[in-house]
């Protein structure tokens, strides 16, 4: 993103971590934003900001760590910035699997391919997370397949579940769903 901080990248004339917070506020009243830089712009939206325990980046998985670690919850829902189509009732359909499975991680699907960091997961397993990056991992997709998980189909949803990595891919989401 040309050194700009993802989270406060405009789209629509707002930062893209306000469309996370959006879709978040009707869930819950204790939202955390995790972030290594830009640490008052990100607090000046009014969340509490934690950053990764390590001062070495090691990726998201160290962001969920974190939060894992300042939730005062059972679970931590996690919703990445860089997918701001994301919405209250996607969130409502991750929860709600919830209720019907025991297991500690729950993952969106767009029916297409996995969004992994859109997830419910169990502040239980920040043994296992701190296992997995003290020992080199970083890899999202393989630190789910070492634990047990359920994959939520949000294939209605798959439009919403958009997300980028550049402003190539930014233009491209804008011009292909027609906001």
């Amino acid at each position: 993103m040309g050194g700009m901080d993802k989270g406060l990248v405009p789209y629509h004339g707002r930062a893209l971590i306000l469309y996370a917070l959006d879709a978040l506020k009707a869930h819950t009243d204790r939202i955390l934003v995790n972030a290594n830089r830009n640490i008052a712009a990100y607090r000046d939206l009014g969340y509490p900001v934690v950053c990764d325990p390590d001062p070495d980046f090691k990726g998201p998985l160290s962001g969920i760590l974190a939060g894992m670690r300042a939730s005062s919850s059972a679970w931590i829902l996690t919703v990445p910035c860089d997918m701001p189509k994301v919405t209250e009732e996607i969130l409502s359909k991750l929860l709600k699997v919830r209720e019907g499975v025991d297991v500690p991680l729950l993952i969106a699907h767009d029916g297409e391919r996995l969004q992994p960091l859109l997830m419910l997961a169990s502040t239980d397993l920040e043994a296992s997370l701190q296992d997995y990056l003290d020992s080199g991992g970083r890899r999202v997709d393989q630190w789910i397949d070492s634990i047990p998980h359920q994959i939520v189909d949000l294939s209605d949803s798959r439009a919403q579940l958009v997300n980028f990595n550049d402003f190539e891919a930014l233009e491209d989401t804008t011009s292909k769903y027609n906001d």
